[in-house]
C-alpha cells in the first residue's frame, strides 16, 4: 500500500470520526497531520485552526488535559506556515 493510499483512508476515517463525536479536537488534530502526510497544507491548516479553536473553550470537556494537544497543533501550524514540512 501506498504512502497516499493510507493517508486517503485515514482522511477517510478521521472525517467520518469528526461527524460522529463532533467537536472532538483530537480527531482534527490527527485528520490535519494526515492531510500533511497527503501534502494538502490548506486543510491541514483548517484542521489545526479548528483544534485550537475547540480546545480554548474552558466548558469544552477535558480543558485541561486538551492543553497539551492545542499546543502540538500550534507547533503544526507554525511549521506549515514557516515551510518546514
Amino acid at each position: 500500500m501506498s504512502h497516499h493510499s493510507i493517508s486517503f483512508a485515514a482522511i477517510a476515517d478521521y472525517t467520518q470520526e469528526s461527524k460522529n463525536a463532533e467537536y472532538y479536537p483530537r480527531t482534527y488534530y490527527q485528520r490535519g497531520l494526515a492531510y500533511v502526510a497527503k501534502g494538502d497544507q490548506q486543510k491541514a491548516i483548517q484542521d489545526f485552526e479548528k483544534v485550537i479553536q475547540l480546545t480554548q473553550e474552558p466548558d469544552f470537556p477535558r480543558y485541561t488535559t486538551n492543553q497539551g494537544l492545542q499546543q502540538q497543533a500550534k507547533e503544526q501550524l507554525q511549521k506549515l506556515r514557516s515551510g518546514v514540512l
